[in-house]
């Protein structure tokens, strides 16, 4: 049986895929197995995976039509057969000493491994490589409140929390308890996927100047620019909210402020603001924005108890005004802050 499972799902990838596969068949420890999920790519991706699988003995790739990113890590996942999994995206690259944390910790009663990351940028011509801290494995922290310390000392590394990359997860734990990515999200189905897990680990170890994944930027579009209806996006909020409630309801606990700063950032940004403006109107009106707040938003701001802290000024006096029912209000304040915004950008680029 391998030591870790990595997935990399890859749709259309052509530019990067095999500079990503390549940096993981460099990596020092040996003792895994590659599961590439082609998710229906019409370019040149799927080339270029059974040519680079076809030569690496621990790697293989399954080929399926496009069922998107949750669909290709579940198929993955149903397919490993390593003790911990990993995710790398298809874009990205990873160090040599990648797994050395997972190394480190075998044998050990661990549920979950962490570590951080590098950001190298944009790739023009060749990727630098770079080399860790002298004393990076030497920072080591251990958690028996895994919950606790991912909402509260974590949150001051530079660790992502809600990333499945860099991150290794105890396969048993997710076929036990049918941890898996929900197909329906298109956006955070990564952080409800940790979440979830979050639920099942008695003990985490974070190794936080550990920073072998490579985030890379190949000047492709990403889905993080995609526009969804407020409808998407609060569907995803509000499964993402119940994940982190779960994990602890008590009143005055770091998730639950976690999880209504969440809500706030989310629901301000990508539909009140978003919609507001002038030139999303012509996809949901005025008075539609109006009812949407009114019954899916305002619920949640009217019952948090707790300071909304994580916010951006604009967002925080709108948050104010639509907690007190002053929706319309706060709309038309939205209104005029877009206006604004628009006049100082044109007048910047003259």
């Amino acid at each position: 049986m391998p030591l870790v499972s990595i997935i990399v799902p890859v749709y259309n990838r052509e530019r990067s895929i095999e500079f990503c596969l390549n940096s993981i068949s460099h990596m020092s420890c040996q003792n895994f197995e590659v599961i590439v999920v082609d998710d229906g790519s019409s370019d040149n991706t799927a080339h270029i995976c059974d040519i680079f699988c076809a030569t690496h003995e621990n790697f293989r790739c399954i080929h399926q039509s496009n069922g998107g990113v949750s669909n290709a890590r579940n198929r993955a996942l149903d397919e490993a057969k390593g003790e911990w999994v990993t995710f790398v995206d298809s874009d990205d690259a990873v160090c040599s000493d990648h797994l050395s944390v997972v190394e480190l910790e075998n044998g050990i009663d661990v549920d979950w491994i962490l570590e951080s990351f590098q950001i190298i940028g944009s790739v023009n011509g060749d990727v630098h490589m770079p080399s860790l801290a002298v004393d990076a494995f030497e920072t080591r922290v251990e958690s028996n409140e895994p919950i606790k310390y991912a909402f509260t000392s974590m949150q001051k590394t530079d660790t992502p929390m809600f990333s499945t990359w860099g991150k290794f997860f105890k396969h048993s734990i997710c076929v036990q308890h049918g941890v898996r990515f929900n197909e329906r999200l298109s956006l955070d189905e990564d952080q409800l996927f940790v979440t979830t897990y979050m639920q099942y680990v008695r003990k985490m170890v974070h190794y936080p100047k550990v920073k072998t994944y490579l985030f890379l930027d190949w000047g492709d579009v990403h889905l993080s620019g995609k526009l969804y209806t407020p409808e998407k996006y609060m569907e995803g909020y509000e499964i993402n909210y119940k994940a982190f409630m779960n994990l602890d309801k008590a009143e005055s606990s770091p998730c639950v402020n976690f999880a209504a700063n969440y809500m706030v950032t989310g629901s301000m940004h990508n539909i009140i603001f978003r919609y507001s403006r002038r030139k999303y109107q012509h996809l949901y009106s005025f008075a539609k924005l109006y009812t949407f707040i009114e019954e899916r938003i305002y619920p949640y701001y009217a019952s948090f108890k707790q300071p909304i802290n994580y916010v951006s000024f604009h967002h925080a006096w709108a948050y104010k005004l639509i907690k007190h029912h002053h929706i319309k209000i706060a709309l038309y304040c939205c209104v005029l802050y877009n206006i604004y915004r628009s006049v100082v950008f044109k007048l910047g680029k003259k």
